[in-house]
């Protein structure tokens, strides 16, 4: 005969003791044991919830609770957690929000509310999420608010990720942790102030690795720690073009072993888009982005994009253009609206192919006509040759835009250099002989004297010689002793009247050609541009 089962409150004690002692696998051995002697028992069904949850067994929890309904009222908190765990975000926030209202223990609302403040922020519901962490502010103990700073920081990034900028104060916190400073780097880059970012991430990268180490933890588990922030600090010096150090971050993460599978999949993608087509292999290039295919729900709908798009950029490069077109085009009708998907469509569709005809198959009512996508197809027709067709890609474009677009000197610049490229001269003169009307009548006297300047040198490039001399001779009544000014001076009065040409010799220390020609478009875009991050001499 077998031996007799071990009396119930034996059983009992020896699950209590279990649980105490964490060991999840026997608590669950007995907690089965338990609800076979006494089925329903709610002190045996919470033990084996929490214990299949400490396992990560949560779709065998929830199924548990799904069919005891008189206790998943009771055990709220796990089955959202489980819920959560499981990527069923919905059905989470639903579970919450029915039952938070029951909950007479403060404490317990509060860790649901906490719970559906992160499930927002997996949503990527920012708003809905810094609302609900704003909530829980008030209510939180001193231990937890730096915990709480981290997430209140990552949710305003997420804020900042949609609308291109910081819009509200971002709260401080007496103890700089390195997940705030980290986060706090994150902001920026969703931001767009890189100098910034790059800063904070470094310290935040310092801190953590003398936090880590004062804590008594191994040189792997710090590693492991850092790779993040320098994944993220690689992105910031890959968009302040220092390309071959995020280049050697990126690569070194890929040889890495152990590393998360999310984490090298974004280093595979930002690594491809650094490389030239010749540098890395077709096939190697589309495997790295069809592993981050397979871990969709665990990267977040920009990250999804993009791989998306580098997938098509893929097809592209190795002149599979069937292949590229018809990939752009679901990602297009996927992301309706998204002005990447139109570019990338233009530059397939527009090398060799009718550009009006083209410009209006890529017309959409959100954003008609747009300067990234005219630029795009203009690239596309330049780089095959078609100068002609990328000119009237410009002159569309032109015609639809307001004059305050129009006349931007960047875009005047390139508009010209296809009329004259097109040996359209007299159609060149006329659009500079516009564009000078406009600033004489919109506030040309409050622009920069490097933006003046520049304008003023493209109207001596192109053939307006007597327009170009009045502005230089403002420029020179503000700053009489610029030998540049003078120097574009004298060039202007030599085309038009040789005696003044001769006064302002004595201004010129250089030669006149070399600081006339060669003009920068970046300066005429933008007049009051920063200095660019040397990350090579970066702390």
């Amino acid at each position: 005969m077998g031996s007799a089962p071990p009396p119930a409150a034996e059983l009992f004690q020896k699950l209590h003791d279990a649980c105490l002692a964490e060991d999840s696998s026997l608590a669950l051995q007995l907690s089965d044991k338990v609800l076979i002697t006494s089925p329903g028992d709610p002190d045996a069904i919470h033990a084996k919830v929490t214990a299949l949850t400490k396992l990560g067994q949560y779709g065998k929890a929830i199924q548990l609770l799904s069919g005891s309904a008189e206790y998943a009222d009771e055990l709220t908190l796990e089955h959202a957690y489980c819920l959560y765990r499981s990527n069923k975000l919905e059905e989470c926030i639903a579970v919450i929000r029915q039952e938070r209202p029951r909950s007479i223990n403060g404490n317990a609302a509060s860790r649901l509310s906490q719970l559906e403040a992160q499930v927002l922020y997996r949503m990527e519901d920012y708003k809905a999420c810094s609302a609900a962490y704003e909530t829980i502010r008030s209510s939180v103990d001193e231990d937890e608010l730096a915990e709480l700073f981290t997430n209140i920081i990552a949710t305003r990034a997420g804020v900042a990720l949609e609308t291109g900028f910081i819009d509200e104060e971002v709260p401080d916190h007496q103890e700089a942790t390195y997940e705030i400073l980290y986060n706090r780097g994150c902001l920026n880059v969703a931001a767009s102030n890189l100098e910034q970012a790059a800063s904070f991430i470094q310290k935040a990268e310092d801190l953590c690795r003398r936090t880590l180490s004062s804590d008594g933890c191994t040189d792997d588990e710090i590693e492991a720690e850092l790779r993040m922030m320098r994944i993220q600090l690689s992105y910031v010096y890959q968009h302040l073009g220092c390309n071959r150090k995020a280049k050697e971050t990126y690569l070194t993460t890929l040889k890495a072993s152990g590393v998360d599978p999310t984490l090298m999949v974004i280093a595979a993608n930002n690594y491809i888009s650094l490389q030239s087509p010749t540098q890395l292999p077709h096939n190697r290039a589309r495997a790295l982005i069809s592993e981050g295919a397979k871990m969709n729900h665990k990267l977040s709908a920009a990250q999804r994009k993009m791989l998306a798009y580098n997938d098509a950029i893929l097809l592209l490069r190795a002149k599979k253009t069937s292949a590229a077109r018809r990939k752009a085009t679901r990602l297009a009708e996927t992301f309706k609206g998204d002005e990447i998907a139109r570019q990338l469509l233009a530059t397939i569709e527009g090398n060799g192919c009718d550009s009006r005809e083209t410009l209006e198959r890529l017309e959409w009512k959100e954003q008609p006509w747009s300067l990234p996508l005219c630029m795009s197809l203009i690239q596309a027709q330049v780089t095959s040759g078609n100068i002609s067709r990328a000119s009237e890609v410009m002159e569309l474009f032109c015609e639809r835009v307001e004059d305050s677009v129009r006349h931007k000197p960047g875009i005047l610049a390139l508009r010209l250099w296809l009329l004259h490229a097109c040996q359209m001269m007299g159609k060149g003169a006329t659009v500079l002989h516009a564009a000078t009307l406009f600033y004489g009548t919109s506030g040309y006297s409050q622009q920069t004297s490097d933006f003046r300047k520049n304008l003023a040198a493209l109207k001596l490039e192109h053939g307006d010689a007597a327009a170009a001399a009045k502005d230089y001779e403002l420029l020179l009544q503000m700053e009489p002793t610029d030998t540049e000014t003078a120097a574009g001076l004298t060039e202007a009065y030599a085309a038009v009247d040789l005696a003044l040409a001769e006064r302002y010799k004595s201004y010129l220390a250089v030669d006149v050609h070399s600081l006339i020609h060669g003009l920068a478009i970046d300066a005429l875009e933008q007049p009051m541009q920063k200095p660019r991050y040397n990350a090579d001499n970066a702390a």
